[in-house]
């Protein structure tokens, strides 16, 4: 088996380096955990070890992420769903003209998008993605993707980490407020990965080929 063709990069950037953050705070602040990757010092049976650890804490540190992620979107819905509101969010007129133009293509009963409910036209966006991706035109788009997914964790991990430094250890003022801050700007990060990725999926799904 091809190892590279295999490699999923997700696996990398959206969860084991939130899930390092995670576990380099508990290595620092968990004796026993320190213990558990070796005595003498990171070994490389030890690393392997923390690589795991790290594997397991990001996918539950994604769980979490994806309770941070609702509370997130939850007033105005993702950046996907702003285009049903009308242009100037990231679409000019014209754009959300032929945007338009476009679903129908696919989906002939969507005459128009303002009309339709998150759920729908989320189904509707998944429709979008799989054109676009079967055009072999999303790689750009499924960058602003991992990088959501990188943030989303890493927002979650550093927040957790500062619950766990200013309520669970002695850990002063300035290194319990650090990781509140790192999680405001990784959340700020995954709001502006989710706007990137909506408008880079509907210009290209605009500027595909008419069939």
């Amino acid at each position: 088996m091809d190892t590279a063709k295999t490699f999923d990069a997700y696996a990398v950037i959206g969860v084991i380096i939130p899930g390092s953050v995670i576990a380099l705070m508990l290595a620092l602040h968990w004796p026993e955990f320190a213990q558990f990757l070796g005595a003498d010092g990171l070994s490389v049976g030890g690393f392997g070890l923390f690589i795991f650890a790290a594997f397991v804490l990001g996918h539950l540190i994604q769980a979490g992420g994806n309770i941070l992620e609702y509370l997130i979107w939850a007033p105005t819905g993702m950046p996907t769903q702003w285009v049903r509101k009308g242009p100037g969010k990231f679409l000019t007129a014209d754009q959300q003209t032929k945007l338009q133009e476009r679903v129908v293509q696919i989906e002939p009963a969507v005459t128009s998008l303002t009309a339709l409910t998150r759920t729908d036209w989320g189904r509707v966006v998944s429709r979008i993605y799989s054109s676009v991706h079967a055009a072999s035109r999303s790689q750009r788009i499924d960058v602003f993707n991992r990088n959501y997914g990188l943030f989303r964790g890493l927002a979650t991990a550093f927040l957790v980490s500062g619950v766990w430094l200013a309520f669970f250890t002695d850990a002063s003022a300035v290194e319990a407020a650090l990781p509140f801050i790192l999680s405001l700007l990784a959340a700020f990060r995954m709001w502006r990965c989710a706007r990137q990725y909506a408008r880079a999926l509907f210009v290209c799904f605009i500027d595909l080929p008419s069939t």
